[in-house]
């Protein structure tokens, strides 16, 4: 955090967050108004976690894939069978970070498998699994 001299008046710039977080700019008549600014947003900061960076989830697709069956998947009938066919598709796409998983990824996955020789309707009923992952797990 700094607080400059300006032509304006007393400019404080500041990233509580630290680099990379959010940037506040506001410029003071006074100095004494700067420095009680520069006070209250570090306060804020560590009072309110709503100034605080969201952190970004790193985890694998695969590490979601064993949520939901933790989760739902026990209760299915072939939730077993439908956890090792998942983690299978996962292993081939190559077990993206899951906030990264994308359409462009699971279309050339697609692709691979039909030129493989799989039939349409087994990739259909693979990309229903795989979408009941993500929407079950929102739902809880």
């Amino acid at each position: 955090m700094a607080i400059k001299k300006s032509n304006s008046g007393w400019l404080v710039d500041s990233q509580p967050n630290g680099r990379g977080g959010k940037r506040f700019r506001k410029t003071f008549k006074t100095q004494a108004e700067a420095k009680a600014h520069e006070a209250w947003l570090k306060s804020q900061v560590t009072q309110d976690a709503d100034w605080a960076p969201k952190k970004k989830d790193l985890r694998k697709l695969s590490a979601l894939i064993s949520l939901w069956f933790d989760y739902h998947g026990t209760g299915l009938s072939s939730g077993v069978d439908t956890k090792q066919r998942l983690l299978s598709m996962a292993n081939a796409i190559g077990d993206p970070i899951a906030s990264n998983f994308s359409a462009s990824m699971f279309a050339q996955y697609r692709t691979k498998r039909l030129e493989a020789g799989l039939s349409a309707n087994s990739m259909n009923r693979e990309h229903a699994y795989l979408r009941s992952v993500f929407n079950e797990l929102a739902r809880l």
